[in-house]
């Protein structure tokens, strides 16, 4: 009976591990989009790991040397968002030194997105491009709820067994 419980033991924790993990995979790391433009890398990050309709989300504009991955001395960038080509947003952002170069939107309702930035350096244009962004309802990005219900109904079949064999 001893081994029956420290076994229920391992098993009970290796579970709540696996489902802490479903729950909590990706929570803090974040997204990234963009891709090479000429002679640059432009990046889209955010620090959250999905886009949820009607929720204030930070997107960091960036733009880096191909070669050495260094980023680039800009003095501006413009960002317009579109969706099924109609304008959502539109913007100018200025580059504080203090401040991350980005700015602050909330997609109205779960769909498809394009991010069309341009970066520039004293009125010059050094590179840009467009990336697609899909915005989905919670929901949609919870697939963990059936390892969430199992677990639960594991760990009451455990509390039974150690209830009954006291």
């Amino acid at each position: 009976m001893r081994l029956l419980k420290t076994w229920s033991i391992v098993c009970a924790a290796l579970l709540l591990l696996f489902t802490a993990n479903a729950v909590f995979a990706d929570a803090d790391e974040g997204f990234s989009i963009g891709g090479i433009s000429g002679d640059y890398i432009i990046t889209i990050a955010s620090p959250v790991a999905a886009v949820a309709p009607g929720t204030p989300v930070f997107l960091n504009a960036r733009l880096l040397d191909a070669k050495t991955q260094n980023p680039v001395r800009i003095s501006s960038a413009d960002v317009n968002i579109t969706q099924n080509d109609l304008p959502v947003f539109s913007s100018e952002l200025t580059k504080n030194p203090r401040k991350a170069l980005g700015f602050t939107y909330s997609f109205p309702s779960a769909k498809n997105y394009l991010i069309h930035i341009s970066f520039y350096r004293n009125g010059t244009l050094l590179a840009s491009g467009n990336y697609p962004l899909a915005v989905k309802n919670i929901s949609d990005t919870a697939p963990f709820i059936p390892e969430i219900l199992l677990g639960m109904f594991l760990l009451a079949v455990l509390f039974f067994i150690f209830r009954t064999s006291s």
